[in-house]
């Protein structure tokens, strides 16, 4: 893709809004009350609002790589802070997805200092698996997305919640489009 290519994409978003609801562009700066809160992955195929059908203002995004909640993140902290202490999100989704980079990634030995600080919370989180692990991704990708739903359950922010927020999870398969529920609130 070319960068006019994408600057005529977002025209046609913008004129298409604009069609369908007038007030769309000028009701959306009013403000923001989403409902979710999504960790997703920040691999360019896997878009959370996308996936899930939503139009802008109901998921509040934080992405990395392979959607890691680690406690020593405080970009993920202070977003996971604010969308559940400041906008009252009602859910929280762990968002992976099959042929995840940064799970797979977790096999390979070495990698640049830039990358390997980070791929070193991925392998903990894969490697906390309850015995052999196994070599089948999928398996991890799940394993993953359980982890990161447990360790957002386990950070102070969301245990001085005073209300019930719901975590759980989703893995999104690439080959057909579904979202496998984890962990799936009633």
């Amino acid at each position: 893709m070319k960068m006019n290519e994408l600057e005529k994409g977002q025209k046609q978003f913008q004129e298409k809004q604009m069609q369908e609801n007038k007030a769309y562009f000028e009701n959306l700066s009013k403000g923001q009350s989403p409902s979710f809160y999504v960790l997703s992955c920040c691999d360019s195929r896997t878009s959370p609002t996308t996936i899930t059908g939503q139009p802008l203002g109901q998921l509040f995004i934080h992405r990395n790589i392979a959607n890691q909640a680690k406690a020593s993140d405080d970009s993920f902290k202070a977003s996971l802070y604010y969308a559940i202490h400041v906008l009252k999100v009602d859910y929280i989704l762990v968002l992976g997805h099959t042929n995840c980079g940064g799970v797979q990634a977790t096999k390979s030995e070495k990698f640049a200092p830039e990358l390997e600080s980070w791929i070193h919370h991925v392998r903990e989180s894969v490697s906390s698996y309850d015995g052999e692990v196994p070599d089948d991704a999928e398996s991890l990708e799940r394993h993953n997305v359980k982890v990161q739903v447990e360790n957002i359950k386990n950070l102070e922010t969301y245990q001085a919640l005073e209300r019930e927020v719901p975590v759980f999870g989703g893995l999104f398969h690439l080959d057909s489009g579904e979202v496998e529920w984890i962990e799936k609130p009633e």
